[in-house]
């Protein structure tokens, strides 16, 4: 974000350099690169099994019971360990606010900017292949 707005400002007029409007800001957040490089940052190392899970989480799955669930209507084999353990990572990363149920995203534009990747659907169809491999 930093960087484009810099070189938002670099691109102007000397005297329109001295303010920064929160519509700038704004705009560079609705940039389809902006949210690809806002979601890869935050999954970061992810797994694709952790991918996954964070977008059945976007989608209103925010109890282990509700993530196996999905994950099971997916043909995912997930156990308890596993799931835990893929949970606590993203914890680590950032994406969801702490272990507690329900859960919640810290990175809370998250969900939002994700969809430039496609619908939840398409998402997971393809996260379900990687994460089968």
């Amino acid at each position: 974000m930093g960087e484009k707005l810099v070189t938002d400002i670099n691109r102007r007029e000397p005297a329109d350099r001295n303010a920064l409007a929160p519509m700038s800001i704004a705009a560079i957040a609705e940039t389809s690169d902006f949210r690809r490089h806002y979601v890869e940052t935050y999954w970061g190392q992810a797994t694709s099994l952790e991918r996954l899970i964070s977008i059945v989480v976007s989608c209103g799955c925010d109890t282990p019971d509700a993530i196996r669930e999905r994950l099971a209507e997916m043909a995912v084999e997930c156990d308890a360990d596993g799931l835990n353990h893929a949970l606590r990572m993203l914890e680590l990363y950032g994406i969801l606010d702490s272990l507690e149920i329900p859960f919640r995203f810290r990175a809370a534009w998250f969900p939002t900017a994700r969809e430039v990747l496609g619908s939840s659907e398409v998402a997971l169809a393809d996260l379900k292949r990687s994460a089968s491999r």
